[in-house]
């Protein structure tokens, strides 16, 4: 039935699809482009760290680079490196800032731009055989180094229970209580402005 009308031209034709635009064509390109580009990158940050490793003497698996790839607004693209401890060794952590330098300088050299494209080289702990799991005494750090405000972890028998500490303690006290008073200020401004205007008068207590 549907051809007869057809025939007959009384069934309106199917409508046309009308075929994509230059500038959709260009952004579908330039998309297609950008997400080859950041899969090129980021396996370029793999496998130079994993080569830097090698090259240092550094054993297989002991650091993995996983990479955060973020978009902005603008619709660029940056990438976020997060150099991953996964076997502990006093050596290593000891080099781990020499070992990004150099990460650094071959990533530079393979891709001279990296400085727009790569915005932070992080590092994160996960190694299960860590032998330093407690604190070591105060005085490893050589009691000029100290923060004061370490001793106020402790109010018993520890940091900032000796005498020659009390003077430390009260100015550390001094400034945490104008730092709470400076917030609680802020906090009771912007009470303020988030209540809505009053267009009416106070209520008055009745009259009889």
């Amino acid at each position: 039935m549907k051809i007869l009308k057809r025939l007959l031209g009384n069934d309106p034709a199917p409508p046309k699809l009308e075929a994509p635009s230059q500038a959709d064509g260009q952004e579908h390109s330039r998309a297609t482009e950008l997400g080859s580009q950041t899969t090129t990158r980021r396996e370029l940050l793999r496998v130079l760290t994993r080569d830097t490793a090698r090259y240092c003497g550094i054993p297989e698996g002991w650091i993995e680079c996983h990479v955060l790839v973020v978009s902005t607004r603008k619709g660029d693209t940056h990438l976020h490196a997060r150099l991953v401890l996964r076997y502990w060794d006093d050596t290593l952590v000891r080099h781990v800032m020499a070992f990004e330098m150099r990460l650094r300088a071959e990533i530079l050299r393979f891709e001279p731009q990296a400085s727009d494209w790569l915005h932070s080289v992080t590092w994160e702990f996960k190694a299960e055989n860590c032998p330093h799991l407690e604190m070591p005494p105060r005085d490893t750090w050589g009691k000029a180094a100290a923060p004061a405000s370490v001793m106020l972890l402790d109010s018993e028998g520890g940091p900032g229970s000796d005498d020659e500490d009390g003077q430390a303690v009260d100015d550390v006290q001094e400034d945490l209580a104008k730092l709470f008073a400076v917030r609680d200020s802020a906090l009771a401004e912007l009470k303020l402005d988030d209540e809505p205007p009053r267009d009416f008068a106070p209520t008055q207590p009745g009259r009889r």
